[in-house]
């Protein structure tokens, strides 16, 4: 869903409440909705400007797609002057502000606990939506602003702090449409946590993804456990066609780090993200590098762990003769 439709949304529901949602029966509310979509759609498209420019949304719309900082920081000021609590414009003006990785981290810490005080507020923290947090609308800048503090917090360092931001995350969002999931395997993954790092791959373990399978074959490698690290191994490359090939990669002169940096320079993802191919792993190695920088041996590992087996020639047999001789087989 893009901003535009979640723009949308917004507005259906506070045309719903206007219309005094809580007490409309299920027949009410799909008139009120057919009504709001007839008026959305006769209504003409004006061009959005600063002139024309009238709500919070549109402010911060401005700033989304303005490439002037001067016109960015305006917009964004003036779309938290009409709305104190717009998530995504305070998380905005953080990003666009901060002095230092510090400033950055208390800045969109206080745009969480800003954030969880209007969910508090809205009902939204009601046990009945917890779990399908990004299946709703009004919820979603809430889950940005703690996927950008956990960013920040792994930045840092912070692992065991971006840690416990992931499991949050996964506990309002089950089905994890921003993919935390990764980032909190590759943190178990580094902090050697076998036993969260199972229980994470078992709940979304008919994925079998490539962000997955990779590091918690690396961990079980960290751990001497080579029988399981050899099983994910394995499981990786049926999945992924360019699992031999990245390993055989990394194999070669200047080895993972020069991986790292010749992909981070190309920027090879610019033309669009393709699944189960190479592009995964240039995910991995940006994203992750000081997992690899201190996995380096896996890879020789590895590469001989892909090798087809070979089998061994049959051995000759004898037999005796009633002579005493023997006759070989």
């Amino acid at each position: 869903m893009s901003r535009e439709t979640e723009k949308i949304f917004k507005e259906l529901h506070a045309f719903l409440e206007q219309k005094g949602l809580e007490n409309m029966s299920e027949e009410e509310t799909e008139r009120a909705i057919d009504e709001f979509m007839q008026m959305h759609n006769v209504a003409p498209r004006v061009p959005l400007t600063e002139a024309t420019a009238k709500t919070a949304d549109d402010y911060f719309e401005l700033a989304s797609e303005s490439e002037s900082k001067q016109k960015i920081l305006k917009y964004l000021k003036e779309a938290i002057k009409l709305d104190p609590n717009h998530i995504d414009a305070l998380s905005s003006l953080a990003m666009f502000t901060y002095k230092n990785h510090w400033d950055l981290l208390n800045k969109l810490q206080e745009v969480v606990e800003r954030g969880k005080k209007v969910m508090q507020q809205k009902g939204w923290d009601d046990q009945k939506y917890i779990g399908d947090y990004w299946l709703i609308t009004e919820t979603r800048p809430y889950m940005r602003a703690r996927e950008d503090y956990m960013n920040i917090l792994f930045g840092c360092g912070m692992l065991r702090k971006a840690a416990a931001e992931c499991e949050e995350m996964l506990r309002l969002c089950e089905g994890d449409n921003l993919g935390v999931r990764h980032k909190l395997m590759h943190i178990f993954a580094i902090l050697e946590e076998k036993d969260k790092a199972l229980a994470l791959h078992k709940k979304f373990a008919e994925r079998n993804e490539t962000q997955m399978l990779l590091p918690l074959s690396i961990l079980m490698f960290k751990l001497g456990e080579t029988d399981l690290a050899a099983e994910y191994l394995k499981r990786l490359a049926s999945r992924n066609k360019d699992t031999k090939k990245f390993i055989k990669l990394a194999l070669q002169d200047g080895g993972v780090q020069e991986l790292i940096d010749r992909f981070y320079d190309e920027d090879e993802l610019s033309q669009g993200y393709r699944p189960f191919t190479m592009d995964e792993f240039i995910i991995e190695i940006n994203e992750y590098p000081d997992l690899f920088s201190i996995s380096a041996g896996y890879f020789s590992w590895a590469h001989e762990e892909l090798k087809p087996k070979r089998q061994a020639k049959p051995t000759k047999s004898t037999k005796p003769t009633r002579n005493g001789l023997t006759i070989v087989k």
